[in-house]
Parts: structure tokens; C-alpha cells; sequence
């Protein structure tokens, strides 16, 4: 019988050391335009989430960059008030996004007081390179259904041949002016 509860014991212990489960939620992610191509010089992914459960959660999402540039981003979460209180309320752990080269790129978190409860802000600007992007969310969630979204901007970088084609025009533009004398007559007119 001694054995039998020690065993139980051990059981409930493991069972109550265990981590919590975590939600799994889909970040939904659309391109403007769709798809971000090497001729957009640039273009914006619009994401959001929705986390029904209350608990801790990690949401992800992918996108594809064309070609190297720049880009920044933001995000924030998204609560609705009922009755004066927050209804729906996430505390954000951490945001980043795994480039192509598998580096970790956070976002700098910050907390604005709303009320009682408070609302979640994230920023981002980083160099991008071409390939996909996994964009991570992790956190915790109370009060019921509460959602996050946020925006990505990229702006493409012209490559050095583009950078050389541009400037070899404005010099053939500005050589073809200065060489150019146009047949100029004065009039000059006498008020008496």
C-alpha cells in the first residue's frame, strides 16, 4: 500500500512540475501587392491573429521577401471594452522574426496603460535579404478572445548596376544640354 501512494505522490508531482501547454495560433498574413515582386520597389504585409483561449500562446506566420532592402514594422494588440473592463488582454513574452540565415530579429516591446488593463506595442526595423521570413508571437492571454495585428513595410534597395545605369543618364542628359546652343533673339521694347 506504501508503494502504491508514493507512486500517486510521484505521479502528482510530475503532472504539476509539468509546463503548461502551449495554443497554437495561425497568424494570417497578406501582401499589398500580392505577390511582393522584384518590380514593386516596395510593399506591405498586413498580419493578424486572433487567440481564443486564455493561457499561453505562440502564434506564427511566414512571408516572402524579393530581393534585399529595407523594412520596418509594427504591432499591437487588439481588445474590445465591456462594461469597463478590458474584455480580452495580451501580455506579449516576446516577438521576432527568423530571417533567411536563421537570425533572430526581435521587436521592441512596449506597454500603454488603457484603463485597468494595458495595451501591447511592438516595433521593428531591420536590412532585409531575400527569402522567407517566419514571424513568431509568444504570450499569454486572459479575460477571453482577444486578437493582435500589426504591419510589415518593405522597401527595395536598387541593386549597384541600377544605381550606375541611373547616373551614366543624368550625365548623357546633362552633356546632351550643355551642348545644345539655342538661337536666342531680343526684343527690346521702348515705352515713350
Amino acid at each position: 500500500m506504501l508503494k502504491l501512494a508514493s507512486i500517486a505522490t510521484a505521479t502528482a508531482a510530475a503532472v504539476a512540475l509539468t509546463a503548461p501547454a502551449q495554443a497554437s495560433v495561425t497568424i494570417d498574413i497578406t501582401q499589398d501587392p500580392a505577390p511582393c515582386s522584384i518590380t514593386d520597389p516596395i510593399c506591405t504585409f498586413d498580419f493578424d491573429a486572433v487567440v481564443q483561449d486564455e493561457g499561453a500562446f505562440e502564434a506564427t506566420g511566414t512571408f516572402t521577401l524579393p530581393q534585399f532592402g529595407a523594412a520596418s514594422g509594427s504591432i499591437t494588440t487588439t481588445a474590445s471594452f465591456l462594461n469597463g473592463m478590458l474584455n480580452g488582454n495580451i501580455d506579449f513574452s516576446e516577438i521576432f522574426l527568423i530571417d533567411p540565415n536563421m537570425t533572430v530579429i526581435d521587436f521592441a516591446l512596449a506597454t500603454i496603460p488603457v484603463g485597468t488593463s494595458e495595451l501591447e506595442l511592438g516595433a521593428v526595423s531591420f536590412d532585409a535579404i531575400a527569402g522567407e521570413y517566419t514571424l513568431v508571437a509568444r504570450g499569454t492571454n486572459s479575460n477571453g478572445p482577444s486578437g493582435f495585428g500589426g504591419d510589415l513595410t518593405f522597401a527595395a534597395v536598387p541593386e549597384p548596376g541600377t544605381w550606375l545605369m541611373m547616373i551614366l543618364g543624368f550625365g548623357a542628359i546633362g552633356f546632351a544640354m550643355r551642348g545644345r546652343k539655342e538661337n536666342v533673339r531680343r526684343i527690346s521694347v521702348n515705352y515713350a
